[in-house]
Order: C-alpha cells, then structure tokens, then sequence
C-alpha cells in the first residue's frame, strides 16, 4: 500500500467512525444507509486483504520461511471467518475454523496441509456470506495459490514477483470499489439530508476530505454544474471571499485552487445566467486537497 492509499484508508475510516456515532441519522434514509453499509464492507475488504498482503510481501522480503507465511495467512483467515462466525451466532462455522497459528506452525507437515486446506475449503464453501462481511474471494484465491505452491515446489512459493504483482493489484481494486460506491452513492445519497439536516452534511463533507502525506500545499478542487439541467458550466467564477483568489470553470465545468490559506472560508461562485451562489463555512486544513461539487441555478427569465 503506497502513501496515498494509506491516506485513502484513513480517510475512509473517518467516515466510518462519522456514520457509526451517528447510526440513528444515518438509518433515517434507507438510500443512505443501504450504501453506508456497502461501504463499509468495501473497506473491511480493504482492510483484510491489507493485512493479508503486507504480511505476505513482507515475509518474502525478510526470507520467512513459507510454511510461517502460510501458517500465518491461514491462521488470519481463520480468526476473520470465527469473528463472523460469532456475530452471526452460528457454531457450527465457529468450530469449523477454530484454528490458531501456533496450532498450524507446530503440526506435522501433513497434518498442517489439512487445516490449511480445511480452512480454504470453509471459506470458500461460504463465500456468498462472508463476502457481506468484507471477507471477499480474492482472499482465499491468494491463500489457495500460496497452499499449491507450497506443495508442488517442495515448500517454496513459485514466481514470488508474480504473487506481489497480484497483492498490489488486488489492493488496488479494492480501492476503486470503495471509492466508486463514495463518489456514486453515499457523496450522492448524503444530499437528502441537506435541508433538515445540514449540520449532518457539513460534518460528512468534513470527514470526507483527503489528507495526502505528498502535498505539502493547501488546494481545493471541484466542480460547478446545473441544479436543473444537470450540466457542467463552464466560464463560471470560482472566488474565496476575502482572500482574493479565483479561477474561472474549464469546458467539463472544473476548477482548481492551489496554495490556499487554511481557515474557514466563504466561496462565491457567479455564472451568466445563474444565480450567484454563496457558500459559508467550507473548512480548509493545511495540506489537504479538498473537494467540493456546487451546484447553482438557473436565473427566472421574467416574461
């Protein structure tokens, strides 16, 4: 996980702990809470497959011994599937993976080759409910090449750059799922609290800002669109009131801001035609990049 994903994570981590001390707002409208509830699982998925790869990557950077790394990703599978096991009360599925590290690292190869293999089986036998739970297939798709690879090359892990490739590309993935189901439903959903609740959306749009460790400068970025039309408009004027910058919307209606002064500001956005739109409060931190999507509206034409 690279830098700008550590700070997407944290991120997202933020607006999950937004969302669960404030559960009774969020149940208020199901639309939110349906995709709430997907993102989460989205960055379970992220945090699994995290933990999971980086102890992977780094066991083979540091010469662990393949049978500890197996040992170990098994073992976490396993922990990841009785945790779901107990929140959904089923025994069964607890006792079907009751299996600890220093178990697995202390059998027989033989016998380890079993409970590792178990352990796959179970997962994948019930894969549909723990993919609810962020615990996805790419999981056991990993641990089940790692198993086979260890069996067929005499404990060794065949093509290890091959396997690192498939780690960061999994991670990657991961992350644009979450971020799809951000951008397309909760950033979307969170709207329709605007008018009873704006409090509760200016709070969201403030745990949903990105700090990136690589960005020394304070920016801001967005877009100007039609309340109406649903447009982007170009030409429009962006302005933070009193610091004297703006900028002026590109064709696909985007504007960008670099090296702004953090603080709470007012920004102004007047398009020809539009109503000018007035937004009080926006919060800028030192080294942030943050987002913000206005829409304005159309003038009435008197007749």
């Amino acid at each position: 996980m690279d830098s700008k994903q550590r700070a997407k994570l944290k991120m997202y981590r933020t607006i999950e702990r937004f969302g669960a001390e404030n559960a009774e707002r969020v149940a208020m409208i199901p639309l939110f809470e349906d995709a709430f509830r997907l993102f989460t699982t989205r960055v379970a998925a992220i945090g699994y497959a995290t933990q999971q790869g980086e102890m992977v990557l780094k066991g083979l950077q540091d010469g662990v011994p393949v049978r500890e790394i197996l040992c170990r990703a098994g073992a976490d599978l396993a922990a990841a599937i009785a945790i779901y096991a107990r929140q959904q009360q089923d025994k069964e599925l607890e006792q079907q993976a009751d299996c600890t590290f220093f178990e697995l690292i202390y059998s027989m190869d033989q016998e380890m080759n079993a409970k590792l293999a178990h352990i796959h089986k179970t997962g994948m036998s019930r894969l549909s409910e723990l993919q609810g739970a962020g615990i996805t297939e790419g999981l056991f798709e990993l641990f089940g090449k790692l198993l086979e690879s260890y069996r067929k090359h005499s404990g060794k892990i065949r093509n290890p750059a091959g396997v690192r490739r498939e780690i960061r590309m999994r991670q990657y993935y991961l992350f644009e799922e979450a971020e799809k189901v951000l951008k397309q439903r909760l950033d979307k959903t969170i709207q329709l609290y605007k008018e009873a609740h704006p409090e509760f959306v200016y709070n969201y749009k403030y745990s949903r800002l990105n700090l990136y460790p690589s960005c020394p400068s304070t920016q801001i970025t967005g877009t100007v669109r039609c309340n109406q039309k649903k447009i982007p408009i170009p030409g429009a004027l962006f302005r933070i009131e009193s610091e004297g910058l703006s900028t002026h919307t590109d064709l696909g209606g985007r504007y960008h801001i670099k090296e702004i002064p953090e603080g709470i500001v007012t920004i102004i956005v007047d398009a020809p035609g539009y109503v000018k739109s007035r937004n009080n409060g926006i919060l800028i931190k030192r080294g942030l990049i943050a987002h913000l999507d206005i829409a304005i509206t159309p003038q009435q034409i008197e007749s």
